[in-house]
């Protein structure tokens, strides 16, 4: 036997709308944004796919900036391949932070694809020495390919310091910025 509550809830059209507008609101709407946040890649670099050389706290590049450096070079020729993430893949320019001591440091940034074969190079010309974090754009003009890691090669006898790379745009189908 049913209870008066109960039978009275199934009478009521308002209680069953809000028991249907409850059930969405909380199993629905949150799928929704999990999956909507799950499809929307870090503009940062994620993982350190490996290093090369000279190399400290290589962490420290990964993520959003936040003046926590990583050193890249030294006695011998150095490289730092990062990772912009699985499913991240891209075509746009990239955001480069970065610290330097001295203005004739020429490193190299190189756009990868999924087998790490290299799209496009990069010299990065015109660096800023400061013993802050300043910024530069590497312009990648191999759409329609798209990268997946970033390399940075850095010289012999020269040291870079790296706080993050970024995705700067990302391009649509057609090749425009979004």
């Amino acid at each position: 036997m049913m209870s008066a509550e109960y039978q009275s809830f199934r009478k009521n059209p308002f209680s069953k709308k809000f028991a249907i507008a409850l059930v969405v609101v909380f199993t629905v709407i949150p799928v929704f944004f999990h999956v909507a946040l799950a499809v929307s890649p870090a503009p940062y670099a994620n993982t350190v796919e490996s290093d090369r050389g000279w190399t400290v706290k290589t962490a420290n590049a990964l993520g959003q900036p936040d003046g926590s450096i990583a050193i890249i070079g030294g006695l011998g020729n150095a490289e730092l391949i990062l990772d912009m993430g699985a499913g991240g893949e891209d075509s746009g320019d990239i955001i480069i932070y970065y610290t330097v001591t001295s203005d004739n440091i020429a490193p190299t940034l190189s756009f990868l694809d999924e087998n790490k074969t290299v799209i496009q190079k990069v010299a990065l010309q015109s660096l800023q020495a400061s013993s802050d974090v300043v910024t530069m754009t590497a312009t990648y003009s191999g759409y329609p390919s798209h990268y997946r890691y970033v390399r940075l090669d850095v010289p012999f006898f020269q040291a870079f310091g790296l706080d993050a790379v970024e995705v700067a745009s990302h391009r649509s189908g057609d090749g425009e910025s979004e």
